[in-house]
C-alpha cells in the first residue's frame, strides 16, 4: 500500500524470555496492510534467559523498521514507559511478545479511532494455548465465567469500554493522563486507563481489530498471574479509592463468601453446612461453565480441565486481594500504634 496522509503510528513491545514467539510477533506487525512508511515497532527488551535479545536484534538489523531498547529496570510499565519516550509518532499502540495482530490490526484500528473520536480503541482477544493445559486455560480466558463483561474477552459489537487490551492511541494522551505506573508490577493498564476515564478520556472496543494472544502454560502460571492481579487490584482500588469496574470485585466477594461460610461451617462444629452447600453448588456451576464453554469451542474433552482453570482464576485473584488488603491494614494499625506511643 502506498503512503498517504494517514496518521503515523508506533507499536511498543515489552518483552522478557519470548524467544518461542517474538519472531512471529514482530512479523505479524511489519505486515500489516497499513502503510510500511507509517508505521514502525519499538522492542523494548528486559534481561533475557534466552535468544530473546539475539533474536530482535537480528530483526532490527534486517529491518530499519524495527528498534530495540533496553529495559534495566525490567518490569512491563517501565517497558511501556521507555517505549512511550522512545515512540515519535502521532498514534501509539502496544502489542506483547506473544500476541500476534491480524494484518489490518493497524489499519482498521485507526479508522475506528478517527471515526469515533475516542482516545483508544482496542479489540477482540482471541485466546489460543499449545497444549491441552493451556487449550483450556484459554477457553476459560475468554469466557463470560472467566472475564466477566470485559469487552476485550468476550467481543460483541462496538461500543464504550473501561480498559482495552493491546489497544491503540493518541501519543497526546500521556501529555494529558500520564505515564504508566512503575510501582504496579501488575494491573497498570487497567490502572491507567481507569485514570484516564478519570481524567475524561474514552476507550472504544471494536470488532475489527482482532489478535491472537496465547495463553498461559499451566495451572500454577495462571494462579500466579491472577493471584498478583488480585494483590495489586488492591493497590489501584486504594489509589483511586474506587474499582474501575464492578467486575473487579466478583472474585474477592466469591472467596470471602466462601471463607465465610466455610468458617461458620467449621465453628458449629459440622452442625451447619452453609458452607459445604455453598462449595458444592460453586463447583457444580463451575462444571456447567466448563462443559458450556468447552462445547462452544469444539473441545468438550477439556471440560474439566476448564473447570478447574476457572477456579484457578476466581480463587487466586481472591485470595491475593484479601491477603493483600490485610497486609496494608496490618501495616496502617502497626503505625498507627507507634504514632500513639511516641
Amino acid at each position: 500500500m502506498q503512503s498517504d496522509d494517514r496518521p503515523t503510528v508506533t507499536v511498543v513491545m515489552a518483552v522478557r524470555n519470548e524467544e518461542a514467539s517474538i519472531e512471529r510477533g514482530v512479523h505479524a506487525v511489519l505486515d500489516q496492510s497499513y502503510p510500511a512508511d507509517r508505521l514502525d515497532v519499538i522492542v523494548v527488551v528486559a534481561r533475557s534467559e534466552d535468544r530473546t535479545r539475539e533474536i530482535v536484534s537480528r530483526l532490527a538489523a534486517e529491518n530499519p523498521r524495527v528498534t530495540v531498547v533496553d529495559n534495566p529496570r525490567g518490569s512491563t510499565p517501565a517497558a511501556l514507559n521507555i517505549g512511550v519516550g522512545a515512540a515519535s509518532s502521532e498514534l501509539f499502540a502496544r502489542v506483547d511478545g506473544h500476541t500476534w495482530i491480524a494484518p489490518d490490526f493497524i489499519e482498521n484500528g485507526v479508522a475506528a479511532l478517527l471515526r469515533t473520536g475516542a482516545s483508544g480503541v482496542g479489540g477482540k482477544a482471541n485466546f489460543r494455548g499449545t497444549t491441552p493445559a493451556s487449550s483450556a486455560i484459554a477457553i476459560a480466558l475468554g469466557s463470560r465465567a472467566g472475564g466477566g463483561n470485559a469487552a476485550f474477552r468476550i467481543g460483541g459489537a462496538e461500543r464504550e469500554a473501561d480498559t482495552l487490551a493491546f489497544g491503540i492511541y493518541s501519543r497526546a494522551i500521556f501529555d494529558r493522563v500520564g505515564v504508566f505506573d512503575e510501582e504496579l508490577l501488575y494491573n497498570q493498564d487497567d490502572e491507567w486507563h481507569h485514570r484516564a476515564r478519570l481524567h475524561g478520556e474514552t476507550f472504544v472496543f471494536t470488532p475489527t481489530m482482532d489478535f491472537t494472544h496465547i495463553a498461559r502454560g499451566s495451572l500454577r502460571a495462571l494462579w500466579r498471574q491472577y493471584y498478583f492481579w488480585g494483590v495489586y487490584r488492591v493497590a489501584t482500588i486504594a489509589k483511586h479509592r474506587r474499582p474501575g469496574a464492578a467486575r473487579q470485585l466478583a472474585p474477592p466477594a466469591l472467596a470471602a463468601l466462601l471463607a465465610i461460610a466455610t468458617t461458620s461451617d467449621v465453628l458449629s462444629g459440622g452442625r451447619r453446612r452453609e458452607g459445604r452447600r455453598l462449595w458444592l453448588g460453586y463447583a457444580g456451576l463451575l462444571a456447567l461453565a466448563g462443559a458450556f464453554e468447552s462445547a462452544k469451542a469444539k473441545r468438550l474433552r477439556l471440560a474439566p480441565r476448564v473447570a478447574v482453570s476457572l477456579a484457578a482464576m476466581h480463587l487466586s485473584y481472591g485470595v491475593g486481594f484479601w491477603r493483600e488488603l490485610a497486609a496494608r491494614l496490618l501495616r496502617r494499625g502497626s503505625l498507627a500504634r507507634a504514632g500513639a506511643g511516641r
